[in-house]
C-alpha cells in the first residue's frame, strides 16, 4: 500500500483501480502461505490467469467490505456501522509476546547517519524533545491516515449515507463525534419505501443504536477469503481447531502441573491421574471461554481428550520419560529467515519427534510436504539426532510418522 501511494498508482492509474486492489487481495490471500518475497512471485508468476480477474458481485445486491475496499467505489445507500477514529502511534511491535505485541518501536537514523530504537511512547516523549518529536510526527501521520479513511467512508454515498458512531475506539473517546455536528442538519428530500403491497413505509431515525461487537476483527477479515472446502468442511475445521487449542495447553503429563494451572482438587492429589485432571479442567475451560461451547458439546470434547490421551500410540506423546522435554507452539526459523510454528516439538536424547496436529486427513500428501519441511528446520538445530514428524489427525484420532 505504502508503494501504491508513493508512486501514484491509484491516482494515476484509475481506470485500473480495481485491478490493483485485487493485487492487493491475492498478497494478502497469500501472505500466510508464501512468507518471503521470492517465494510469493514464485507463485504469482505460476498462479492460473482466472486467479487475477476481479470479481464482480451483481448489482441489485447488498455488498458488505472494508473502507479500503470501497475506495473509488459510489453506490446509491451506503451504511456505516462502526464510525471511529482509532489513533495509534506507530505500533510496530510483535516479537511472539504480548508486551511486544503492545509496545511502539521504531527506527531512526541519528546526526551520525545511524540507527536508534525509539520506543515511541506518550509518557516518554514527556521528558525526552527527541521521542516526543517522532512521537508527534507519528501521531500526526496516523491521524490523517484515520481522517483518509473516514473521508473516503463519507464520500461513496450518491443518495443516503448511514453512520454508527460508537462512543469509544478501544479504552478512548471516539474522536468522530467531533467530525458529526449535535443538531441534525438535514440535506435534500428523504424516501419514501413501497412495499411488496404498494404500501409506502417511511422509517425515524434513531440517534443512538450501540452498534453489536465483534471481538475478533483479524478472524473476520481472514474470512472474507475463505475457499469453498473450507465453508463445506466448517464444523470439521472448528472443532479441529478447538481440539488444537485444547492440546496446546497440554506438556508433559508425567512432570509437574505447570504454573499457570491451580493445584489438584481435593482428592485429586498430586498423581498422574490429578495433574491430567487439573490440566484438562484448564483447557476446558479456556475452550468453553473462547468459543462458548454448550454443555453436550464440552462433555463430548473432554471424552475426546481423554481418550487420545489414553491411547497407548499418544501417550508417550504426552507422558514423557525422565530427561525428555516437550515445547508447546513453538516458532522456528530456516536458513532464509521465514518462521515457522511447531505445534508439539519433543526433545529425546537421541531423537527429536516433530508433531504437527491436522483438522482432518484430507491433504496428506500437502500436510507431509509441510511436515518435511519442519523437520528439515530442525535437523539444521539437531544435526546429530534423529528427526522424526508425526501427523496427528484429530478428527480420526490416525497418527502418521514421516521419516526423511
Amino acid at each position: 500500500v505504502s508503494i501504491f501511494r508513493k508512486f501514484g498508482i491509484l491516482r494515476n492509474f484509475p481506470g485500473c483501480q480495481g485491478c490493483f486492489m485485487r493485487f492487493l487481495e491475492i498478497i494478502r490471500e497469500q501472505e500466510e502461505e508464501q512468507s518471503s518475497l521470492a517465494e510469493f512471485l514464485e507463485y504469482f508468476q505460476a498462479a492460473p490467469t482466472e486467479k487475477m480477474y476481479v470479481a464482480a458481485t451483481p448489482g441489485n445486491a447488498v455488498r458488505v467490505m472494508t473502507i479500503h475496499k470501497a475506495k473509488g467505489l459510489e453506490f446509491p445507500v451506503v451504511v456505516v456501522p462502526f464510525l471511529g477514529i482509532g489513533i495509534s502511534v506507530n505500533r510496530r511491535g510483535g516479537w511472539g509476546t504480548d508486551q511486544a505485541r503492545n509496545s511502539s518501536f521504531s527506527v531512526y537514523p541519528d546526526k551520525d547517519n545511524k540507527l536508534d530504537l525509539m520506543q515511541l511512547n506518550k509518557d516518554y516523549a514527556r521528558f525526552s524533545p527527541e521521542i516526543n518529536r517522532h512521537y508527534r510526527q507519528e501521531y500526526r501521520r496516523s491521524l490523517i491516515d484515520e481522517l483518509d479513511s473516514v473521508y473516503v467512508a463519507l464520500t461513496r454515498a450518491a443518495r443516503e449515507l448511514y453512520l454508527f458512531i460508537p462512543d469509544r475506539v478501544g479504552n478512548r473517546k471516539n474522536p468522530a463525534w467531533h467530525l458529526i455536528p449535535s443538531i441534525p442538519l438535514p440535506s435534500g428530500e428523504r424516501i419514501k419505501v413501497r412495499g411488496e403491497r404498494g404500501e409506502v413505509t417511511d422509517f425515524e431515525t434513531f440517534s443512538a443504536i450501540a452498534p453489536t461487537e465483534y471481538p475478533d476483527w483479524i478472524q473476520l477479515l481472514k474470512e472474507e477469503f475463505v475457499g469453498e472446502d473450507q465453508l463445506r468442511n466448517r464444523s470439521e475445521i472448528e472443532q479441529g481447531e478447538i481440539m488444537h487449542r485444547v492440546l496446546s495447553h497440554i506438556g508433559n503429563l508425567a512432570g509437574e502441573i505447570s504454573p499457570h494451572l491451580a493445584s489438584p482438587q481435593r482428592g485429586e492429589g498430586k498423581g498422574e491421574g490429578g495433574i491430567v485432571d487439573s490440566v484438562i479442567r484448564y483447557a476446558m475451560g479456556d475452550v468453553q471461554s473462547k468459543y462458548l461451547l454448550e454443555t453436550k458439546g464440552l462433555a463430548e470434547l473432554e471424552k475426546k481428550v481423554r481418550r487420545l490421551l489414553d491411547d497407548p500410540r499418544f501417550k508417550p506423546l504426552f507422558f514423557l520419560s525422565e530427561g525428555e522435554s516437550v515445547f508447546l507452539e513453538k516458532d522456528v526459523v530456516d536458513s532464509r529467515g521465514n518462521t515457522r510454528r511447531i505445534d508439539r516439538l519433543i526433545i529425546k536424547l537421541n531423537r527429536i519427534d516433530v508433531i504437527d496436529y491436522k483438522s482432518s486427513g484430507e491433504g496428506l500428501s500437502e500436510h507431509r510436504k509441510q511436515l518435511a519441511e519442519y523437520v528439515d528446520i530442525i535437523k539444521e538445530i539437531y544435526p546429530d539426532s534423529e528427526v522424526v514428524g508425526i501427523l496427528i489427525y484429530l478428527d480420526s484420532l490416525k497418527m502418521v510418522e514421516v521419516y526423511e
